[in-house]
């Protein structure tokens, strides 16, 4: 994954907090990236919220790791996908 993301943001690093959509909005202007062009990848509930708030083109569950059950990921998510290294079967 090392090489793989230009920016990382974690809970607690930008106010107010998810699923407020700041997080997404503070790296879309870091990147001069519009949200609509922006994937959010998360594994919960509050993080699809957030990427909908922000207005991303894709919201994708993950389940690896996660705290969110498949079903509840799929009422939000655009795509749920079981583990990280599942990306490299989608075209984005």
């Amino acid at each position: 994954m090392d090489g793989l993301f230009d920016i990382v943001l974690c809970a607690g690093e930008v106010n107010p907090p998810k699923p407020h959509p700041e997080t997404i909005l503070t790296i879309c202007r870091q990147l001069s990236i519009p949200p609509q062009e922006t994937v959010v990848i998360g594994d919960t509930v509050a993080d699809m919220v957030m990427g909908k708030r922000a207005g991303v083109a894709l919201k994708i569950g993950i389940l690896e790791g996660g705290v969110t059950p498949r079903e509840e990921l799929e009422k939000v998510a655009d795509l749920v996908i079981d583990f990280i290294q599942d990306l490299t079967f989608y075209k984005l």
